[in-house]
């Protein structure tokens, strides 16, 4: 069993399509999901449209209305919470499942390998460009495998070969439950912004684990879609966050 936490703060337009596509690949699939979406305050129509959709729904539909934002972080633990299940799917709610058959192919890569903690997959936006293959490099210099290019089926692009990485996208995070609960979670202190490269740092440094990206499952991850209210503050206040803690609580070397 998955339990797959979609997390929503104002993608009214988007998320229903997202649990849709969700639902709709449970007929196919022989792995049993718990979907459980975290509401973090949302102001537009969310709640309501939500709220409809979990109406009636049976066993395995949960969604929990927080009264506060306090977070991505915060979201992400809560839905952790909810479930029980060995992996944890952790998702955007700007997303929509391309692939029927993606639980059987994340839980293959898992199963190929004891020592994976955290898989992600190839994320597309709606104008067919690759917008999530990984990073690598070192902890002290990061780059994208693959972004803004041109997404294809040629097994020679490199967003087409699967790769041992720094970090894969926390919009589309599998992760296993006992490596999640052993770190304690996503780190709070995040409001948003590089909480899931912390996670995956702390899965290598700590666990001695690996974080690994697959190119067998696709999802649709909508470019443009909103930025929420004084991001760029959020953005520096995380990066500051994120080298002080890489540097202090992990002993890494990483860029100011």
């Amino acid at each position: 069993m998955i339990d797959v936490i979609v997390i929503n703060y104002n993608y009214a337009d988007y998320v229903i399509s997202l649990l849709n596509s969700l639902n709709d690949c449970q007929r196919t699939s022989s792995i049993f999901q718990k979907i459980i979406c975290v509401d973090n305050n949302s102001t537009d129509n969310s709640k309501q449209y939500l709220k409809s959709w979990f109406e009636n729904r049976p066993f395995g539909y949960t969604c929990c209305f927080l009264e506060k934002n306090s977070g991505y972080s915060f979201a992400v633990n809560q839905g952790a919470r909810l479930g029980d299940s060995q992996y944890i799917m952790i998702l955007n709610a700007d997303m929509l499942v391309l692939d029927n058959f993606w639980k059987e192919k994340f839980l293959k890569v898992f199963n190929l390998n004891l020592g994976v903690g955290v898989v992600g997959c190839k994320l597309v936006d709606q104008y067919g460009k690759v917008v999530g293959a990984g990073t690598v490099g070192t902890f002290h210099k990061r780059e994208f495998r693959a972004y803004g290019v041109n997404d294809s089926d040629n097994p020679n692009d490199i967003f087409n070969q699967q790769a041992e990485c720094i970090n894969v996208c926390g919009a589309c995070y599998m992760v296993k439950r006992k490596v999640f609960e052993k770190l304690g979670g996503f780190d709070e202190d995040f409001f948003m912004y590089h909480e899931e490269e912390y996670f995956s740092f702390k899965v290598q440094k700590i666990l001695d684990m690996k974080v690994i990206y697959t190119p067998s499952v696709k999802f649709l991850h909508y470019s443009g879609v909103h930025k929420a209210t004084n991001e760029s503050r959020y953005i520096k206040r995380a990066g500051q966050m994120f080298v002080k803690k890489c540097k202090q609580e992990l002993g890494l070397e990483v860029l100011p």
